[in-house]
């Protein structure tokens, strides 16, 4: 039987700032039960308002870990890291006011309106290669070809 991966698609700049661990919460406007290992899909486009937000602060810093641009149009269309989903939590006004005055980029990197959600995710492994792939809406379901190419060897 051949293995079965979660994955999640996100779009850039949020994608790359996942898979280099400068990001640890991403928010949406949905829920989901799942909780467990999930692989990063960067999203196949990256539209001119993603590219100039990309050189807005805190975005410009947090891509450059170490002075190392980390380039993300290279990465979509691309699985990218491994990370997992740890909880789920609804977004309320007191979530959002303490999360802003933590003064992190967390609150830069997500939308924090009460009602959505925040994904709460653990620390990411980067892949070595990216994984070409067209990715779905939501978390889906994979079954690679060859899933060894997935696995500890690959992330860095």
């Amino acid at each position: 039987m051949k293995q079965q991966i979660k994955v999640l698609s996100l779009l850039e700049p949020w994608a790359t700032l996942k898979a280099i661990d400068a990001k640890r919460i991403e928010t949406r406007s949905w829920a989901t039960k799942y909780r467990g290992e999930v692989f990063v899909h960067s999203s196949k486009k990256i539209s001119r308002g993603q590219r100039e937000l990309i050189e807005r602060e805190p975005f410009r810093t947090a891509l450059r870990p170490n002075e190392i641009y980390v380039r993300p149009e290279m990465n979509c269309g691309h699985i990218i890291a491994r990370t997992e989903i740890l909880d789920v939590i609804e977004i309320t006004p007191q979530y959002a006011q303490e999360l802003r005055a933590n003064n992190s980029n967390e609150w830069s990197f997500g939308d924090y309106t009460p009602g959505r959600f925040a994904w709460i995710m653990g620390q990411t492994k980067r892949l070595v290669t990216p994984v070409p792939i067209k990715g779905q809406l939501g978390i889906w379901t994979w079954q690679p070809d060859e899933y060894p190419m997935l696995i500890d060897q690959n992330l860095s």
